[in-house]
């Protein structure tokens, strides 16, 4: 920790979480960025943050209450981000009710890729 995050770049991150009820179809994926004490949302691609359309392992869904699933989040690094130490907080929402099903914070620390000369 804390984890790097390289600017241009996507970070993978594979979210294991289980469903807390029955039949559920829309989840979306919510990321935030906290640096310096400023909260930031980040806005993903609807195609990235579509939790059933990036579901692994062969699961679709409906999910079912108590049923283990893996989400594989792809997430843009954009070259903006200044390179101090940054909270990733990432929730799994059903947007049926706006509901959080699981969640995580983990420090993060965005840096400039160095590539070698030859």
């Amino acid at each position: 920790m804390p984890c790097d995050l390289w600017k241009n770049t996507e970070t993978q991150m594979i979210i294991q979480f289980v469903a807390t009820r029955n039949y559920m179809m829309h989840l979306k994926a919510v990321v935030k960025f906290t640096t310096l004490g400023v909260q930031i949302p980040f806005e993903l691609a609807p195609e990235r943050s579509d939790v059933c359309e990036n579901l692994l392992y062969q699961a679709y869904c409906p999910l079912y209450k108590d049923e283990d699933v893996t989400y594989h989040l792809l997430l843009p690094i954009e070259n903006h981000q200044p390179e101090v130490p940054t909270k990733v907080e990432v929730s799994i929402v059903d947007e049926v009710d706006d509901s959080v099903v699981s969640c995580f914070v983990v420090d993060g620390r965005f840096k400039k890729q160095k590539f070698n000369r030859v």
